[in-house]
């Protein structure tokens, strides 16, 4: 059931899935993100449409006649999650070079009693999924870490990380776009800089440098 909550005066969240949170769950949110876009949102006094996780939120202007009735949007919802497949239109792969030498990789390897070759190995295998952009421009939350690699957040978050940083926080991994202040672990990091053209439901592959 898709749950509609006001989110203050001009913005409504429409909650699509509940947990567990994976794949196929959040690419129904991806695909509804995608069919939304595809409406006129000038007509429809969208300003913006934010998936997460779970959820949809859409920033209207004040003139916009959704909030008054926003059933056209409800239906709508209803129709894509009602004729979902596993595929997200115009997906692309993003091949991301890594250059595994984190601050943190002695802590992390210590934690899970592997060494430095197993580490890079569990992390650049898998293709990961872009669930959700957020934090900071294009930050990319990544589904499909090795449950071998999770473990806590920093207790004590760093003030500063460069651009291209790759890092691993609770079960998740992903890659500081900005210089940023940051709470993960640090595993190593990027001369990638495209990060613009990441999207909600592509996918990111990474590689170890020192292979080439």
């Amino acid at each position: 059931m898709i749950k509609r909550t006001r989110l203050g005066e001009l913005a409504i969240i429409y909650q699509l899935i509940t947990p567990p949170i994976n794949r196929q769950n959040i690419k129904k949110v991806h695909q509804v993100y995608y069919a939304l876009k595809e409406l006129d949102l000038a007509y429809y006094g969208i300003l913006d449409i934010v998936p997460s996780y779970s959820d949809i939120t859409i920033h209207l202007a004040i003139t916009s006649p959704l909030l008054g009735d926003d059933s056209f949007i409800m239906e709508l919802i209803k129709s894509v999650m009602a004729n979902c497949d596993s595929s997200v239109a115009k997906a692309k792969t993003h091949l991301i070079p890594v250059c595994y030498d984190g601050e943190d990789l002695g802590e992390i390897i210590a934690y899970h009693n592997i060494s430095r070759g197993e580490l890079i190995k569990l992390h650049s295998e898998p293709e990961y999924l872009i669930a959700m952009l957020g934090f900071r421009p294009y930050f990319p939350y990544l589904l499909g870490l090795n449950s071998k690699l999770h473990l806590p957040r920093r207790s004590t978050p760093r003030l500063m990380v460069r651009a291209g940083t790759v890092a691993i926080g609770g079960e998740q991994t992903g890659i500081y776009t900005t210089a940023s202040p940051a709470g993960w672990h640090i595993i190593g990091h990027t001369e990638f800089t495209d990060f613009a053209s990441f999207r909600c439901g592509d996918t990111i592959k990474f590689s170890n440098v020192e292979n080439k």
